[in-house]
């Protein structure tokens, strides 16, 4: 984007005042959230030494009760969208673009899974939703080319086409030598790059205006980077970022300043030198996502800036129509980025006591597995007591020499209350012993009653699933499918599964959507497959007996039972409802050629001298068909059956009238 001196120091200005007053928000309200909730994640035992300074200097132990619940709802999350459930699927607006969706479903899936590591990249960005109640992922689309110098000698035509490829740029054409061929040098562009890229996020690098209630909405929203030289210079050689502002950025680093928090995670940022080397010099770059009056007529335009050093390194249009961000919250506050209240606050609390009580008990159990003693030191020779040698010089009775301290057991109440802490957290955030499979007590023993008990126990997780597809994640994948639609600009094959598939340019086009479906996320799979099964083997024989019923149905339920199952490769097992459809269409054609020439055209039940009588042929006493009147047999040369092409010829003798 070209912009005026002017214009520039205008959305410098701008852009600058919008960074100080995100840091400002972020060093007094968002990095101090982050930090506790940090610290009640990992139960950080600084933290517990604030807090329990006396019990500390005893014991450091503590409870893992809000680690613990973060991998408990992880792993079915993770199962929900990555296993034999599609719990966000694509799907054309249209009923032409249906074959669109698919072949769009397959692309997506491809590059999250294969280009992006997305299993391992979605199970962090889940570990920071709990854990932080904001994880955040980005997306952005990175197209890479590749130039090559050739000369040859070419024909004027060949030249010609040439100029048509938006690839190949002509540097200089020489003159014609005497065959009439020219001296041509060029260069040759090749993409060896051109896919979208997720990249996550570390919450506390997140910029954002106060006021906010999303990421989406906000007028500003930034990601801090620390970068070194080096990398603005390569940037600045691209063309990228404007070189003179690098220049002006790298000669005034200075001291990096780090967060609070980044310090606590990584003590050794303050001892980052660069050891002499200018290009190993760290700055903080700001990439931010703006809504700014650029050609001042009133009217805020998206616009992507990066700042560093205080300079002004990039201004483009926001092509994405969007910020490239896509945040996740199990608790999302629709007035707040960052909601106030999350699970780090409600189990926090808890594992607070239960760390307190836990230190308590230990300590408890300590002195009395090694009770203090009251010694008279006149009557007991200290040395041999506290060298620990076997024979101890006592003066008159032991008893009356050396006194142990009585035991002091633990109050009756202690283990009662942990059972009753126990219970708050499963009321609380709806992980219970029996959704982990730890309760062996259970007084429902019957099958149904423990898979109602399951069922309401995920009834929570459930809800938070939907919530991640119907935000953050979906988002994604509308993100995906615009930017599909938008940067490729050439037919893709992709292996998936073991198989390769095409995707063309045709495939990507169309309306399409996403859809969630969370009825088949946890807790009722194997209620779904037993439902199946009995369709199958009751209903199912009944409603094809009475006509209503046929093998697309069948094919249905059974690849249904194998999704719920986990199995992904269905298509391997049993085919679409679409190819059993084509099979019995072709099967019944079958059958009406096998019946007679009614299923043939006019013309070819003339030539086997079927007339108007509906194309039969007539059994010879040999059991071979001939003519009406006993004439030559229908395979002999000079029969009906001349003319015929061999498969015809063939389906109309013997095989034909059996």
């Amino acid at each position: 984007m070209k912009l005026s001196k002017k214009e520039r120091a205008r959305v410098l200005s701008i852009t600058l005042s919008d960074i100080e007053k995100a840091d400002a928000f972020f060093e007094e309200k968002i990095e101090p959230m982050l930090s506790a909730r940090h610290d009640v994640y990992v139960a950080s035992k600084e933290m517990y030494e604030k807090k329990f300074p006396k019990l500390s200097k005893q014991t450091d132990m503590v409870s893992y009760d809000m680690w613990s619940t973060v991998q408990w709802a992880k792993a079915p999350i993770l199962s929900s969208f990555f296993g034999g459930d599609e719990i966000v699927t694509i799907v054309g607006r249209e009923a032409e673009d249906a074959h669109t969706g698919e072949q769009m479903k397959k692309l997506i899936h491809y590059q999250i899974l294969k280009q992006n590591a997305g299993f391992v990249k979605f199970g962090q960005w889940v570990e920071d939703a709990f854990a932080l109640e904001l994880g955040v992922m980005k997306c952005y689309w990175k197209r890479e080319k590749e130039t090559a110098d050739k000369e040859e000698l070419l024909p004027l035509y060949r030249i010609d086409e040439m100029m048509q490829d938006d690839n190949i740029e002509i540097v200089s054409i020489g003159e014609e030598d005497e065959f009439g061929d020219l001296p041509v040098k060029y260069k040759v562009s090749k993409i060896i790059e051109n896919r979208p890229v997720m990249e996550l996020v570390r919450p506390l690098d997140m910029r954002w205006t106060p006021g906010a209630r999303t990421l989406f909405e906000a007028d500003f929203v930034a990601q801090r980077k620390i970068v070194n030289a080096d990398h603005l210079n390569r940037m600045a050689k691209q063309k990228v970022y404007d070189p003179k502002a690098v220049a002006l950025a790298v000669e005034s680093a200075g001291d990096v300043v780090y967060s609070e928090m980044d310090l606590r995670l990584n003590p050794e940022l303050d001892d980052d030198v660069e050891n002499g080397e200018s290009a190993r010099a760290h700055l903080p770059l700001y990439e931010c996502y703006s809504k700014v009056d650029i050609d001042s007529d009133g009217i805020l335009e998206d616009v992507i800036i990066t700042v560093c050093g205080g300079e002004l390194l990039r201004v483009e249009e926001n092509h994405y129509g969007r910020i490239p961000f896509f945040d996740l919250s199990p608790n999302k506050d629709p007035y707040k980025v960052l909601p106030d209240l999350g699970f780090s606050e409600v189990i926090g609390e808890l594992q607070h006591l239960k760390t307190a009580m836990i230190r308590q008990v230990v300590v408890n159990l300590a002195l009395n597995n090694e009770p203090k003693s009251f010694v008279d030191d006149v009557k007991v020779n200290m040395d041999d007591l506290t060298q620990n040698r076997q024979y101890v010089r006592v003066h008159g009775n032991p008893n009356q020499a050396v006194y142990a301290q009585t035991i002091q057991p633990i109050a009756a109440w202690t283990m009662p209350f942990f059972e009753y802490i126990e219970t708050l957290l499963e009321q609380w955030i709806g992980r219970t012993r029996y959704n982990q499979g730890l309760d062996t007590q259970s007084l429902n023993k019957t099958a149904t009653g423990m898979t109602m008990i399951m069922k309401a126990s995920t009834q929570r997780l459930g809800q938070i699933i939907r919530q991640f597809a119907e935000t953050g994640i979906g988002d994604l994948y509308r993100f995906l499918i615009k930017l599909n639609q938008k940067y490729i600009t050439q037919d893709q094959v992709i292996r998936l599964m073991n198989e390769p598939i095409r995707i063309s340019l045709d495939d990507l086009s169309g309306e399409m959507d996403i859809d969630v479906n969370i009825d088949i996320g946890i807790g009722e799979k194997q209620s779904t497959i037993q439902n199946l099964q009995l369709f199958l083997g009751m209903l199912f024989p009944q409603g094809q007996a009475m006509g209503v019923l046929d093998q697309t149905h069948w094919a249905k339920a059974a690849r249904k039972i194998l999704t719920e199952s986990g199995v992904r490769e269905v298509d391997e097992y049993v085919p679409s409802p679409e190819q059993v459809q084509q099979k019995m269409q072709e099967r019944q054609q079958q059958q009406m050629m096998m019946q007679g020439g009614g299923g043939l055209p006019p013309e070819i039940q003339q030539m086997m001298g079927g007339g108007g009588g509906g194309g039969q042929l007539e059994r010879g006493p040999s059991g071979q068909g001939g003519a009406a009147q006993g004439g030559p047999a229908s395979g002999s040369p000079g029969g009906s059956l001349k003319g015929l092409p061999p498969a015809l010829a063939g389906i109309a003798s013997r095989n034909f009238g059996a």
